[in-house]
């Protein structure tokens, strides 16, 4: 059994930022939800809210680590988590 490179990774499974085409930055997200399911998103700076893949909560999201700067990833790899 072979590990895969961080070269055979998407850029973005390595920086946890996505970026799309109109160059906007996009950040990892974590989220918990009440109904069970715990996910990902990629939000932008300033996103106040995400929904659960399953049941459709919206959950507050919040930095991973409390900046007045750029988001900073927490100990886990997450710039954003949200708790529903």
């Amino acid at each position: 059994m072979t590990s895969k490179s961080t070269n055979d990774k998407p850029p973005f499974w390595v920086t946890g930022i996505k970026t799309d085409p109109d160059g906007t930055h996009r950040y990892i997200c974590r989220y918990w939800c009440s109904c069970g399911r715990v996910g990902r998103h990629y939000v932008a700076i300033g996103t106040e809210e995400i929904h659960c893949h399953v049941c459709g909560l919206y959950i507050d999201v919040e930095p991973a680590v409390d900046t007045d700067g750029p988001p900073i990833r927490n100990e886990h790899g997450y710039f954003y988590v949200a708790k529903g």
